[in-house]
């Protein structure tokens, strides 16, 4: 066993890992630690930085401490710096930031009663890259979601829990920390009182700041004095964390009350119009305020890292009230934190644990996040707005990815309304994530759905199906089959693709019967043998508790019955996908017959769907098998997995998709104006949905139209930055105005990453045959592209595209083949290559 010298494990168990950053604008730099500096604990009557054998400017040192923070300094004998044990802190250092690269660091303390002895705290590190941060000074009331993977919180940009949501024109607060089911809070909000004035922070806000994993929001609820909090979800369970810094920059004392308003909901997320009217909140004498009903198990619980000055409560509203006197010239901080249990357990211990280690939790949340952003590949083009949405993204889509307790692990459909996994909705961003270069978390939800799969025909399902969502008893949409007519093919599709990138053949092995039920159940679809697949809902089968749908393809909320067209596209793309996992396994007798029906049914739907006298597919066939020619954007998709339609066919149907009564600024609608049914705050006649936006994109660049698939990009990127990271569910027709649905969606966001990914950089990893596929289609005025982390196996590629070349460099431990312009050259390890 090996021994670890004492100095090592101090280290260890002191500085963060990691956690030596540059501050986001640039004005300094900072470190974190979860004990002491000084081995023993005590008190320092001096307090030095050293950085690279450089002392640091103790004026430009600030070092937090519980609920203070002062300068270096100031720490003198006659005004010490206590540092108690297991004391957190954090130290900033204002001025220039740090250089790329590693630094040693040294914290030189006199302790004291040690006369003239110092002690050394030293650790070296790399300096983390900036992370990415947006900035907002208006829209405060907008909604924000914040995970842990398991909870989730909605809160405002100012950081109050409380953020008003569109719900069918209907504006409603629902704010608050929800564990699906479970919601507990519906509000709250917080104030600042001095003398008998009190400001909202939200109605003070001057800035918001959003960075990975977390919120960090700015006040000024009176001249001179400036409070900052930072709001997140620690790891694992229901959870959430604000922290206060109250900085008093005025040349008198001041004394502040902090007020928490809140009002507690203690429903089922599905209930969100429901309020339960025995709810009860009281205060425990550890000054923890809790809330409990009879009526459910569910129970909430609030506090501080400071025992409250004053509480009052009616019903399920509470305030709870918070003395902090700060110094002319220095600050105050607070940790507050919310926690929920579902099984009628007490959380006021979570409270009490958060308010204790919320330094080193913020600290994991932020590693946590920087860990996925190091698992995505790094993509740096000539247009800042595409780097920054793909950045937001990926960050957007890992908020939404959960490991749950009950349902297990999968991508949630989006937030707040759909906190659970629907089969169609998890593909899509699936995809998303393998097109960032995500590949391990893939794997869950492809296994989870699979472990869900019929065996045996039910009145409302058939053997075979995948299901349409995996969701809980108490959730608002039930465990369910036989309402999606595309989920199972294009999980099937997630799946080839998964194993494609990660070269998993043991997974595929598992499953290969599972895709074969897929496909026999898939080919029962076809109900009136035409040779297309059908959809609706048979026997009054539903998912929802609430309403019952009359058709099974994404527009579930209109009838398209009998044949849509992308169900048709989607289809023959998991035929093709299952002959090449077929392929991959040796079974070449079901790959030759899966790729002839996949060609078959492709050739049948152009002659059928696009005939020489239409001007665009047909959206679908009618029940009585006539052709709609209503102009949506459906067959997008079509041409997306297309590989038989040509060029001067394919041309007319991607320019009706430029048309300007179909294409909105802000997105493509579900219905062009003009049509007899168009409405602009229509679910499917009529509203912008970034899904069939980003369909549209990949389309346009399937097919070598750059600059249409480059603008939509562009398009959903702007939604992305100006939505705050977030992209809604769908928008007005005629505005962008998030409207009826979720205002984090997850299909909306993996659009964007497979778009620029797999169709713009056309990047395509494949570990199976250990190649990486390269064939992009760069803007014009794009000298060149950066890509970089691309795992193929062990091969790891760096890569600088151009229009005409391609550098590669290899920083893996195996070769790997590249395919650029029909040309194939192995890098080896540690190899650099120039194909000009």
């Amino acid at each position: 066993m090996d021994c670890k010298n004492l100095a090592d494990i101090y280290t260890e168990l002191t500085y963060v890992r990691g956690s030596l950053r540059n501050l986001e604008d640039g004005s300094g730099w900072a470190f974190t630690l979860e004990n002491p500096p000084i081995p023993l604990a005590g008190v320092a009557e001096e307090f030095l930085l050293m950085v690279d054998g450089q002392w640091v400017d103790p004026d430009r040192v600030w070092i937090r401490t519980g609920q203070q923070s002062r300068r270096a300094a100031s720490v003198t004998r006659a005004q010490p710096l206590p540092f108690t044990v297991g004391q957190e802190s954090e130290m900033t250092v204002w001025g220039e930031p740090l250089s790329p690269g590693e630094h040693q660091v040294e914290i030189v303390i006199k302790p004291m009663g040690f006369g003239e002895i110092y002690t050394v705290f030293s650790f070296s590190d790399q300096v983390a890259e900036p992370e990415p941060v947006l900035t907002a000074r208006e829209r405060f009331e907008d909604p924000v979601a914040l995970t842990n993977g398991q909870a989730f919180v909605v809160v405002n940009r100012a950081g109050d829990l409380s953020a008003q949501w569109n719900w069918f024109g209907q504006e409603n607060d629902n704010g608050g920390l929800y564990l699906p089911p479970a919601r507990f809070l519906r509000s709250l909000r917080f104030s600042v009182g001095v003398g008998k004035a009190e400001v909202g922070l939200t109605e003070s806000a001057v800035e918001a700041r959003l960075l990975p994993g977390r919120l960090v929001a700015t006040a000024v609820p009176f001249p001179g004095l400036k409070v900052e909090r930072t709001v997140f979800v620690p790891r694992g369970g229901a959870v959430a964390v604000v922290r206060f810094r109250l900085q008093n920059d005025g040349e008198e004392a001041v004394s502040a009350r902090l007020c928490a308003d809140f009002e507690a909901a203690l429903v089922p997320y599905g209930l969100l119009g429901v309020k339960i009217r025995t709810i009860r909140a009281q205060l425990s004498p550890e000054g923890i305020a809790w809330c409990s009903t009879p009526a459910l198990p569910y129970r909430v619980a609030l506090g501080a890292s400071l025992p409250p000055d004053g509480f009052t409560a009616t019903g399920a509203s509470g305030r709870l009230v918070y003395r902090l006197d700060i110094p002319a010239g220095g600050s105050r901080t607070l940790d507050f934190a919310v926690a929920g249990t579902v099984d009628g357990s007490d959380p006021a211990p979570a409270v009490a644990e958060c308010c204790r280690q919320a330094a080193s939790l913020l600290a994991e949340v932020e590693a946590a996040f920087r860990g996925a952003l190091a698992r995505s590949w790094t993509v740096e083009t000539p247009d800042p707005l595409v780097n920054q949405a793909w950045r937001w993204a990926r960050l957007g889509l890992e908020h939404l990815c959960f490991r749950h307790p009950e349902i297990g692990a999968g991508i949630c459909a989006g937030l707040p309304r759909f906190p659970n996994y629907w089969s169609r909705d998890s593909a899509w961003a699936g995809m998303g994530l393998l097109a960032a270069g995500e590949v391990d978390f893939t794997r869950e939800i492809v296994e989870n759905y699979f472990a869900h799969q019929l065996k045996e025909d039910r009145p409302e399902a058939q053997a075979g199906d995948l299901p349409t969502v995996i969701s809980g008893e108490a959730f608002m949409h039930r465990l369910g089959w036989g309402t999606s007519a595309d989920g199972p093919h294009l999980i099937v599709m997630l799946l080839t693709e998964y194993v494609r990138q990660s070269g998993d053949l043991t997974f595929a092995r598992r499953h290969y019967e599972g895709v074969r039920r897929v496909l026999q159940w898939a080919r029962r679809q076809d109900r009136d043998g035409d040779g297309f697949l059908e959809h609706g809902v048979e026997n009054a089968a539903t998912t929802s508790h609430a309403l019952a749908i009359p058709d099974t393809t994404w527009m579930d909320h209109i009838d398209r019955r009998k044949s849509g067209c992308e169900v048709q596209g989607v289809y023959w793309q998991a035929l093709r996908s299952a002959a090449e996992l077929a392929g991959w396994l040796g079974e070449a007798q079901d790959a030759a017959a899966w790729r002839r029906e996949a060609d078959e049914l492709e050739d049948r739907f152009w002659q059928v769907f696009y005939p020489p006298e239409a001007p665009y597919p047909y959206d679908r066939l009618d029940l009585e098998g006539k052709p709609d020619p209503a102009l949506r954007p459906n067959f997008a998709v079509n041409l997306m997995f297309s590989t038989r339609l040509p060029a001067d066919r394919a041309a007319p149907a991607l320019r009706a998709l430029e048309s300007p009564a179909i294409r909105a600024p802000h997105g493509i609608r579900t219905l062009a104006e003009g049509e007899e049914k168009y409405d602009p705050i229509s679910y499917h006649h009529g509203c912008v949905w970034p899904l069939v936006t980003g369909w549209t994109a990949m389309a346009a660049l399937a097919h070598a139209r750059t600059e249409q698939g480059y603008s939509l990009i562009r398009t959903l990127a702007r939604n992305l930055i100006e939505g705050f990271g977030h992209v809604a569910e769908l928008y007005r027709g005629d505005r962008r105005e998030a409207y009826n649905g979720c205002f984090q969606q997850a299909w909306s966001l993996s659009v964007i990453l497979q778009a620029v990914g797999r169709y713009l950089l056309g990047l395509r990893p494949d570990a199976v045959a250990g190649r990486l596929e390269v064939s992009p289609h760069l803007p014009v005025e794009w000298p060149e592209v950066r890509v970089g982390g691309i795992a193929v196996g062990r091969a790891v590629l760096d890569l600088v595209i151009r229009p005409e070349s391609l550098d590669a460099v290899n920083r893996g431990t195996a070769p790997v083949t590249l395919c650029w312009q029909g040309r194939e050259v192995e890098v080896e390890p540690g190899g650099v290559i120039s194909l000009a």
